[in-house]
């Protein structure tokens, strides 16, 4: 699996960070299919490579273990994403997790090599990169009466939505899809 143009623009606006403490990054395709690219650090005359885990929003501890389970050698795997509070930061730290995130965060733990920054916050979170499902329950409701019976298309936003059984608001989200 290769890294798209996107997942490659957000890796290396989170490894910028980094670079502003002078550590070389480098973002590289993938040698294994199950990551989505690599990255390669140069610090001090050390040489570190990571498997990314690329993930753009972190919601719990729980989602922070998945992952560390999930990496093929967690040691070798560095987490991307938007940005972690101090807490998941110290968290990662615990787990052995290494991250760099898109406030400045970042936890690199090789051998001569320690960095560790939390508590920054993001000036805008990269929010767009994340995922969203377009379609609601509402939204499947109403447009199915809209195909099955194609005259409530003229027809108006209550009976629509006395037909779809949703509410006025859902009928208003399904017709404004832009």
């Amino acid at each position: 699996m290769n890294m798209s143009d996107a997942d490659a623009n957000f890796v290396e606006a989170a490894l910028e960070h980094l670079r502003n403490l002078e550590v070389k990054a480098s973002v590289t395709a993938p040698q294994e299919a199950f990551t989505a690219g690599r990255v390669q650090l140069k610090v001090k005359g050390q040489v570190l490579n990571y498997d990314v885990e690329l993930t753009p929003r972190i919601t719990s501890a729980e989602q922070l273990n998945a992952i560390h389970i999930r990496a093929n050698r967690p040691d070798k795997a560095l987490l991307v994403t938007d940005q972690l509070t101090a807490t998941q930061a110290k968290h990662c730290r615990d787990i052995g997790l290494q991250f760099v995130d898109h406030a400045g965060n970042a936890y690199i733990d090789g051998p001569g090599v320690l960095i560790f920054t939390s508590g920054q916050r993001a000036e805008k979170v990269a929010s767009k990169h994340v995922r969203v499902s377009v379609m609601t329950a509402a939204m499947v409701r109403t447009v199915f009466v809209l195909l099955a019976d194609p005259k409530f298309v003229n027809k108006p936003y209550r009976e629509i939505a006395l037909a779809a059984k949703v509410s006025l608001g859902g009928i208003a989200q399904t017709v404004d899809l832009r």
